[in-house]
């Protein structure tokens, strides 16, 4: 029993690795092609991983690049979903003028300023290099943003 414990001890840094928040398809396939071995995400088991001996430090070390761009990309991800959430719950208030007919936005200069701030915050973004995976996204926010912005 404690063989087999002690062999376990050995997979514990492969299998701490793997567990980055942010891994995604398109980074198991960048492992399996840095290592030259097929790794189909939707067929991935610890069995496999250990027959391929990803635990080795040289394997590892790939491993622990590509989970770092993935942390990378996650941070990016939840980012923009973040201010998608902000712009999607902004709340436009209109009033209408004594006429009756006309209405207005009120509270209009904080919105601007709300909408500008967002603005600046999708400019960093395109400076980020983790951005090339989630740029549609952007250019999304990015165009709602303009046309309330302008």
């Amino acid at each position: 029993m404690i063989d087999i414990l002690n062999q376990l001890k050995n997979y514990f840094p492969m299998i701490r690795t793997l567990r980055t928040k942010g891994l995604v398809d398109r980074h198991w396939k960048m492992v399996g092609q840095a290592l030259n071995i097929n790794l189909e995400p939707s067929k991935v088991h610890l069995h496999k991983l250990i027959m391929h001996r990803l635990y080795e430090p040289d394997s590892l070390k790939i491993i622990k690049k590509v989970c770092e761009v993935a942390t990378k990309e996650y941070v990016v991800m939840q980012t923009l979903n973040q201010l998608e959430r902000e712009i999607k719950g902004s709340e436009f208030e209109f009033e209408f003028l004594p006429d009756g007919v006309t209405s207005i936005i009120i509270h209009l200069p904080e919105l601007i300023s709300m909408f500008e701030d967002f603005y600046l915050r999708i400019g960093v973004l395109k400076t980020n290099p983790s951005i090339r995976n989630f740029v549609d996204k952007l250019i999304e926010l990015e165009k709602i943003i303009k046309s309330v912005v302008d």
